[in-house]
């Protein structure tokens, strides 16, 4: 029952987890410790949240993969910083109009498939777009929307900077895991990429 409190409030007990105490809608309220456990008597009430709570072995994976995401986009948006001046989404944007037909795509799809707000990608297009790497056409089909278009500044930006960038994520990522490994976690993502498609 580690993380659990007890909380007496004037005429109830409540057993609630730690992270989930709510202390406004709890007057009168008294703690009587963390992790304590009571089998509670008639006069009281106990009230558990009905969500799934993670196991510690699940609550050690979860973290372990914000940490490792958080860590490694923060290494990679770093490095490409320090030796091109770019972020890792603007690097995005750019592998991403380079693979597009005619080396252009609408703001819209692209703010998908970076998977940035669509506020932010405007952000990062004007600053690629003040950096010559990137201009703004209207679209002729839907004048409310706009295409983002590759320049050629924007292609030699891109080559000088992929080696590095393909070098680092193979340090931080590949060269830390065997064949197998690499296979696996391919399969992890795929099911998982499956689940959040089907939730959409």
């Amino acid at each position: 029952m580690d993380g659990v409190v007890l909380v007496n409030t004037a005429r109830s007990l409540w057993v609630i987890p730690w992270s989930r105490l709510m202390w406004k809608n709890l007057p009168g309220k008294k703690i009587l410790g963390k992790g304590t456990v009571v089998q509670p008597g008639p006069s009281t009430i106990a009230v558990m949240s009905a969500a799934s709570w993670l196991d510690s072995d699940e609550q050690r994976v979860w973290r372990a993969f914000l940490r490792v995401n958080s860590v490694m986009h923060d290494e990679l948006d770093r490095d490409l910083q320090r030796k091109h001046g770019m972020t890792l989404v603007e690097y995005g944007i750019l592998v991403h109009l380079s693979e597009s037909e005619g080396k252009r795509e609408r703001m819209s799809g692209l703010a998908d498939t970076v998977i940035v707000s669509k506020s932010r990608l405007s952000h990062q297009v004007a600053r690629l777009e003040r950096d010559g790497l990137v201009r703004r056409e209207t679209c002729e089909e839907d004048r409310r929307g706009s295409w983002a278009v590759l320049t050629e500044s924007g292609e030699a930006a891109l080559r000088a900077a992929a080696p590095d960038h393909v070098t680092r994520v193979r340090e931080c990522l590949f060269d830390q895991l065997s064949a197998e490994h690499i296979a696996q976690l391919h399969e992890i993502l795929n099911v998982l990429e499956a689940g959040l498609s089907r939730g959409r």
